[in-house]
């Protein structure tokens, strides 16, 4: 749909009623889609929020003093697959949420 729309003279005064009903459609299924576009990114937006709210709180709480105590007889090994295993959630998280994930995990 262009910016200006050009409408038709009727033969009797005004516009022809066809085209403006017509033009008046385009715009509100234009409007329509738009209202869902809307919808579904204030949705993205809401979780993304919480996820970013939940990640600062893991965040605090892993610098609170004794928090590494928990994990002083895990092993490299057990280090590593347990980031792996937490790579994995994320790339899901991130999947569900955007669409795509990472390649290199």
């Amino acid at each position: 749909m262009t910016q200006e729309h050009k409408f038709k003279r009727a033969l009797f005064g005004g516009f022809r009623r066809s085209d403006v009903i017509e033009y008046l459609e385009e715009i509100m299924s234009e409007l329509e889609s738009i209202k869902s576009l809307n919808e579904e990114l204030a949705e993205k937006n809401e979780a993304l929020k919480k996820s970013l709210e939940e990640s600062r709180k893991y965040e605090a709480s892993a610098e609170e003093p004794g928090y590494l105590d928990d994990f002083s007889d895990l092993t490299p090994d057990d280090i590593n697959n347990e980031a792996q295993s937490m790579l994995s959630d994320l790339d899901a998280l991130l999947q569900s949420y955007l669409g795509g994930g990472r390649d290199d995990v």
